[in-house]
C-alpha cells in the first residue's frame, strides 16, 4: 500500500460579495489582439500540427525545468503516431503505432514526461461452428510512454481489465491508474484484478473523479454509500479504500486534488465550494452558496487555484491561494466587467497566479475570447474572436483526456513560470508568443 504524508492546514473562507473586477468593457468592440499598454507581444512559434499528421487526436504544452532553464514542451499525437517537440522545436521525438492498431483515448502526466496511450484495432471473427455471420470484433491495447533525453521508451499495458470501461489517470511518476462503478484499479504497475473485478457496481451515473499528480489518492464524487448517503470516495493508486465523506444534497459538479494531494476541491450545482483534507476527507473550509462554479484549475505548486461559474451568463470567477507561511486561505471572486461577456472558464494558471481566461460571447457560445490576465487581474492581453464551431476548426482534439471539457472542445493552454510565455491554439494552429515589457 502506498504511503503519503501530508500537512493539515485549518483554513478559514468566507465569501460575500465579489471583491475584484476584470474590466473588458474598453475593449469589447475591437475585434483581434489587444495588447496592455507597456508591453509587446513577440509570436515566438506559429505550429500548424497538420503538417506533421493527417488527424490531430491530442496535443498539449508543457514548460519544463532544464538544466539551461524553462524550456516549452509540445506533444502531439496523431491517429498512429506520437510527436515530442522540444524547444527550438524543429527535431522532434517520434513513436509510433503499428498499423492496423490507432490511437483511441490519450491521457498525459501533468509535468510532460509520461503518456498513456490506449489504441484499438477491429478484428474479423469467424463463427467457430462453420455457419452464422463474421462479426467484427474491437481489440484495446495500452502503451505506457516516457519521453527521456535519449528518446521515447515504451511498455505495454492493458488498459481495459476485464473488458469494462475506464476513466484514466497518469501520475508524473509513470503509474497509471483508472476507475470505474467498481471503484479503482492499477493498471500499471498491474496488479492483481481479480477482487476489483468481483466488486458489484454501483450507479455511476454522476460520478465526478479526480487525482493527485504524485500517484498518493484518487478520488470519486457523488457516490452512494451503504447507508444511503451521497459521499466523496477516496482510494490510493493500487486501488485501496482510504476514507470517505458525505456530502449532503450536494451535486458535485467536478473535483480537483491539488497536484501533491494535500487538499480536495469539490464545486457544487447547488452553490459554493468546499475545501476537503486529502489525507482524511475531513473539511476544511467552505465558501458560500450563493455562487455556483466549476472547472478547477490548480496551479503545478498546488497554491494558487481558479474556478468558473457552472450558469452561463455569470460573469464572475473564483481565485484563491492555499499559503504556506500563515496557514490560512484568502479566497475572492471577480467579477467580468462587459455588455458582451457570457461564461468564463480558466485554461491555465501558473504558480504566479497569471491565468489564462477562455470567456464565451453571450450572444453567441461559439465565439470566444481569450484574456490573459495578471495576478492582480489586470488584462495583459486579449484576442478575439476564436470560433470553436466545428465547420471553422481546422483540427480538434477527440482522444485527449482534458480536465475543462464540457464548455469547449478540448484546448491547449500553458503558462511559464514568470508569465512571460503562453502556448495556446485558435484550432487553425499552435501559438507560442512572449510578453515583454517595453519603456
Amino acid at each position: 500500500m502506498l504511503q503519503f504524508i501530508m500537512v493539515l492546514r485549518v483554513l478559514v473562507a468566507v465569501i460575500t460579495v465579489p471583491t475584484g473586477t476584470i474590466n473588458l468593457e474598453q475593449i469589447d468592440m475591437t475585434d483581434g489582439e489587444w495588447v496592455a499598454p507597456g508591453y509587446e507581444v513577440i509570436t515566438k512559434l506559429d505550429f500548424d500540427p497538420l503538417e506533421y499528421v493527417d488527424n490531430v487526436q491530442a496535443a498539449q504544452a508543457f514548460f519544463m525545468d532544464t538544466e539551461e532553464g524553462e524550456k516549452l514542451r509540445i506533444i502531439l499525437v496523431g491517429d498512429n503516431r506520437v510527436l515530442v517537440f522540444d524547444e527550438p522545436w524543429d527535431n522532434p521525438m517520434e513513436y509510433s503505432v503499428e498499423s492496423p492498431w490507432e490511437v483511441y483515448l490519450v491521457t498525459m502526466s501533468r509535468n510532460g514526461k509520461y503518456i498513456a496511450l490506449c489504441v484499438v484495432k477491429d478484428s474479423l471473427v469467424v463463427p467457430t461452428i462453420g455457419f452464422g455471420p463474421e462479426i467484427t470484433e474491437r481489440i484495446w491495447w495500452g502503451h505506457r510512454l516516457e519521453i527521456t533525453d535519449e528518446g521515447i521508451k515504451s511498455e505495454p499495458f492493458n488498459p481495459r481489465p476485464g473488458n469494462l470501461n475506464y476513466m484514466r489517470y497518469m501520475s508524473d511518476d509513470g503509474r497509471i491508474a483508472a476507475s470505474n462503478s467498481r471503484g479503482v484499479i492499477s493498471l500499471y504497475p498491474r496488479e492483481d484484478t481479480e477482487e476489483f473485478l468481483s466488486r458489484p457496481a454501483c450507479n455511476d451515473m454522476w460520478r465526478r473523479r479526480a487525482c493527485s499528480y504524485d500517484s498518493s489518492i484518487i478520488t470519486l464524487g457523488n457516490l452512494p454509500n451503504d447507508n444511503g448517503q451521497r459521499v466523496i470516495e477516496c482510494y490510493d493508486w493500487s486501488g485501496n479504500f482510504l476514507w470517505e465523506t458525505p456530502i449532503g444534497d450536494r451535486n458535485l459538479t467536478s473535483l480537483r486534488i491539488s497536484p501533491s494531494g494535500e487538499y480536495v476541491l469539490a464545486p457544487a450545482r447547488n452553490g459554493g465550494v468546499v475545501c476537503y483534507s486529502g489525507q482524511d476527507g475531513s473539511e476544511l473550509w467552505s465558501t458560500c452558496e450563493g455562487l455556483m462554479c466549476d472547472f478547477p484549475q490548480i496551479s503545478p505548486d498546488g497554491m494558487f487555484w481558479v474556478m468558473s461559474p457552472d450558469a452561463f451568463g455569470h460573469c464572475y470567477f473564483y481565485n484563491g491561494t492555499l499559503d504556506d507561511t500563515d496557514n490560512s486561505g484568502l479566497i475572492s471572486v471577480s467579477e467580468i466587467i462587459s455588455n458582451s461577456a457570457g461564461n468564463p472558464v480558466c485554461l491555465s494558471v501558473n504558480n504566479s497566479g497569471y491565468t489564462l481566461l477562455w470567456i464565451q460571447d453571450k450572444d453567441n457560445s461559439h465565439r470566444v475570447t481569450l484574456v490573459y490576465i495578471d495576478p492582480n487581474n489586470d488584462i495583459v492581453w486579449k484576442y478575439n474572436p476564436i470560433n470553436t464551431g466545428s465547420s471553422n476548426q481546422e483540427f480538434c482534439f477527440p482522444a485527449h483526456m482534458f480536465n475543462t471539457t464540457p464548455y469547449f472542445g478540448q484546448t491547449i493552454a500553458a503558462i511559464s513560470q514568470d508569465g512571460s510565455w503562453i502556448c495556446y491554439t485558435d484550432y487553425h494552429s499552435i501559438k507560442v508568443l512572449l510578453f515583454r515589457d517595453v519603456d
